[in-house]
């Protein structure tokens, strides 16, 4: 029997460029969001789903380095869900991805 497993992969567009937070002694945390296509034909075009993203310390560097708005990736992780209280004291839900490979996808040329 196999053992199921919190796992992600997505590949798209950077909506923006990474925010870069420092934290403690040279650790970093990227955070980002992914436009992810989900079109099954030119006929019928959707839009896209986005997710937000995390990642940290050596994946953030490279984040922070490598990879700015628009650039089309993939990355591998696992899903988070969050919940956090609002300053009016509402409860909110969320679900991030947590980055543990991202790889730049280099699209070609249209002809």
């Amino acid at each position: 029997m196999t053992t199921l497993r919190n796992s992600v992969t997505l590949t798209g567009n950077l909506g923006s460029n990474p925010e870069i937070i420092s934290y403690g002694e040279g650790k970093k945390l990227a955070k980002f969001s992914l436009a992810v296509n989900s079109t099954f034909s030119k006929e019928s075009p959707s839009k896209p789903a986005w997710f937000n993203l995390v990642a940290f310390d050596n994946i953030a560097a490279y984040i922070e380095k490598y990879i700015n708005k628009g650039e089309r990736i993939m990355v591998t992780g696992k899903l988070k869900a969050k919940t956090w209280l609002s300053k009016d004291g509402k409860t909110h839900y969320g679900t991030e991805v947590v980055v543990a490979e991202v790889v730049r996808v280099n699209t070609p040329a249209k002809v």
